[in-house]
């Protein structure tokens, strides 16, 4: 365990907020309450508490036997009212940003939806620092439609040519005849890279034809007001950190994401959380001490308590 002073700054993507806070509360014992935000209060997520409304305390928490948020709650990063001495520490700015603050060393972890992208690469070398990572989690990469839209399933080689200009109309996919308009996220996103490296395979993705969804949340956006379009997420985030309706998933070569699709294979685009830091972080830091307990079982247990799918089953 760590105190609260001790614990190191990080950052991360914003889909992997919860996490961290669930990671920061256990190792230094601090208990945390459940918050709603305010566009969808079915949807929760864990914080410091600033009321007498405590869930689980620190005395309560049995390693042995972790409480599992997932199973009974939803939740939205980023958390309100962390003490401030605890949220300045884990407070993340997302993929990219996290990454080039790494690299300027304002912080010494960070956790990820992705491993670094080639720019960060870049940057990195420019610098002269390496970046290591490790995984740590799994989650996948999902597509959303409108709601009405009568699509159930997708093969990736159907994905692929929608995004790279070969199918233009939903009824070339048992839909509805209509022009479909694809949606992609901002340069360097988590989702973004993802989908370049998982489905696109260095095939171009069409131009003034695909429109940019920007920040986590543009995705839900512009699907809701928009029958004709797709866009692509982090399923963690679209299954526990933001409100869903107008949209719905489609599933890929007939399988939908799910907790157990992901853990077992069975779901196509499955993608890893990464714990990352620099190559010279010192081995004895508190740093280093979180990026290890990270593959224990009790850190696995944490990873699982989020949400997420751990990586060592």
């Amino acid at each position: 365990m760590l105190t609260v002073q001790e614990y190191p700054r990080t950052d991360g993507s914003i889909s992997t907020q919860p996490l961290a806070v669930l990671i920061a509360c256990r190792l230094t014992h601090t208990s945390f309450e459940v918050g709603e935000i305010l566009v969808d209060v079915t949807n929760r997520y864990p914080t410091i508490p600033q009321t007498s409304t405590i869930y689980p305390t620190a005395d309560s928490y049995d390693p042995d036997k972790p409480f599992s948020l997932a199973k009974e709650l939803k939740y939205r990063a980023p958390p309100m009212g962390l003490k401030a001495d605890l949220w300045k520490k884990i407070r993340h700015t997302n993929t990219h940003p996290s990454y080039v603050n790494l690299i300027q060393r304002k912080v010494e972890l960070v956790i990820a939806a992705r491993e670094p992208s080639d720019d960060e690469i870049v940057l990195a070398r420019q610098r002269g620092v390496e970046i290591k990572t490790l995984p740590i989690a799994r989650d996948a990469l999902e597509f959303v439609i409108f709601w009405t839209n009568p699509v159930e399933s997708l093969s990736i080689e159907q994905v692929r040519d929608v995004y790279s200009g070969g199918i233009t109309n939903w009824a070339d996919l048992e839909g509805q005849r209509g022009t479909i308009k694809p949606y992609r996220r901002d340069r360097n996103s988590g989702s973004e890279e993802k989908m370049k490296k998982l489905v696109m395979k260095g095939l171009a993705t069409i131009g003034a034809q695909a429109r940019t969804a920007s920040g986590m949340f543009g995705p839900f956006t512009e699907i809701t007001f928009n029958e004709g379009g797709i866009a692509y997420t982090a399923h963690y985030y679209e299954r526990y950190m933001v409100n869903k309706s107008g949209v719905k998933i489609v599933a890929i070569n007939n399988v939908m994401p799910s907790k157990e699709t992901i853990a077992n294979g069975a779901y196509p685009i499955v993608t890893e959380v990464v714990v990352a830091h620099l190559s010279d972080l010192p081995k004895e830091s508190a740093a280093a001490k979180i990026r290890d307990w990270l593959l224990t079982t009790q850190g696995q247990e944490v990873v699982a308590e989020s949400g997420y799918v751990p990586i060592k089953e």
